[in-house]
């Protein structure tokens, strides 16, 4: 059993994002760390090719749950079956500690061990207030609001009444014992499967936070996260406006994640993109011809501006 891990749910269509990943990883892991690819047997020989003396695959069929065999609240099998791996992972007896890593992330700098755990036997915890996602207004009415009401149902299920609200959206270091004491204290007692909590609210990490906040107190040793989730476009074309590439973003972190959920349709993106290049990527024409044009108006103002001030 290894004391540290990478754990990666993944699956076929995103092989390409995958790939990235683990290019990232074989660049940057200084120490080591091991890391299991767990994919649906029938995508496991595709993903193969990607194992070394540290990288292994494993089926999802061979973690000792039960998975989703229908969407739940509108949500797909696929991605629920992803969240339900995430919590079930520590049944294999693999790890003690193992940090999920989602396919669309990627590393930009030399990593260690000593970036996700606190000491020999205890993870840190990646927890954020979010306030700069509170505010945003557009995250803020098409996520903020939703999600802080499916977080509220996790609190109301575990008993849990935080000062303040405390979570993260991925990245996060789960401990087996933390796990097994939940399975034991909560899904047992209430003669619950972990897709049974997830139809009550379908933020995984969520559940092991507030329960870990909630019982292990003495050995929580936060964090701010260190990945950067570009969440949205806008995200990442305010990035590219300030200029920010991501060997700025590695003084900060260990890794971005350029979120499939808006990233999908442009294909991998490269980081090395410019600012030209985002724009047009991420710009209508109507946008960019409207730009242009102010752009012009604005060059002409500032040439009389100047004329009028030497004169």
């Amino acid at each position: 059993m290894h004391n540290f891990c990478f754990m990666v749910k993944t699956y076929s269509k995103d092989m390409d994002y995958c790939k990235r990943l683990v290019d990232s990883i074989n660049l940057f892991n200084v120490d080591n760390i091991f890391t299991y690819l767990v994919v649906e047997e029938l995508d496991r020989e595709k993903f193969e090719s990607l194992a070394t003396d540290s990288i292994a695959i494993v089926t999802m069929e061979s973690i000792p749950v039960e998975f989703a065999s229908v969407p739940i609240n509108g949500i797909s099998t696929g991605y629920i079956n992803q969240e339900i791996t995430k919590l079930a992972f520590w049944k294999l007896g693999l790890s003690k500690n193992y940090l999920c890593l989602d396919s669309d992330c990627t590393f930009l700098r030399p990593f260690f061990k000593s970036d996700f755990m606190y000491n020999e036997n205890a993870p840190y915890t990646f927890l954020t207030e979010d306030a700069a996602l509170q505010a945003d207004p557009n995250y803020y009415a098409t996520h903020w609001v939703g999600r802080k009401r499916s977080l509220d149902l996790i609190l109301d299920e575990v008993e849990f009444s935080p000062n303040f609200l405390m979570t993260c959206h991925g990245m996060q270091v789960m401990s087996s014992s933390v796990l097994e004491h939940f399975e034991m204290n909560f899904l047992r007692q209430r003669k619950l499967e972990i897709r049974n909590i997830l139809e009550i609210s379908p933020y995984e990490f969520s559940w092991y936070n507030f329960w870990l906040q909630k019982n292990f107190q003495d050995n929580l040793h936060i964090r701010e996260p260190n990945f950067l989730t570009i969440h949205s476009e806008q995200m990442e074309l305010n990035l590219r406006i300030q200029n920010i590439s991501e060997a700025d973003i590695a003084r900060g972190y260990v890794g971005v994640i350029w979120n499939s959920n808006y990233s999908r349709g442009f294909g991998v993106i490269d980081g090395a993109d410019n600012r030209t290049s985002t724009l047009a990527r991420l710009l209508t024409f109507k946008e960019l011809f409207v730009i242009l044009t102010l752009r012009v108006k604005l060059g002409f103002k500032i040439k009389i501006s100047r004329l009028i001030r030497r004169l």
